[in-house]
């Protein structure tokens, strides 16, 4: 089953991802894919960690969208 996580930050060599429900798991880096960053959005399926670019930009966005609402009121 496919999962999505988010880098949360990195902490030498490894990463910190935040899964869906708010957990956090710690994972090797050199088991990401090359160029990952932090708020980068991994699609996980058996074991495996792929980017996930367009989600990782959606997401960005609604941030966005929201950053601006909250500097409106």
């Amino acid at each position: 089953m496919k999962q999505w996580l988010t880098i949360d930050r990195f902490e030498g060599e490894q990463a910190v991802l935040e899964e869906e429900d708010g957990g956090y798991r710690v994972v090797p880096r050199s088991a990401l894919p090359e160029g990952a960053a932090e708020s980068d959005v991994l699609a996980e399926e058996d074991g495996v960690f792929s980017a996930d670019p367009a989600e990782t930009e959606r997401r960005r966005e609604a941030a966005r969208q929201l950053q601006a609402r909250l500097r409106r009121r």
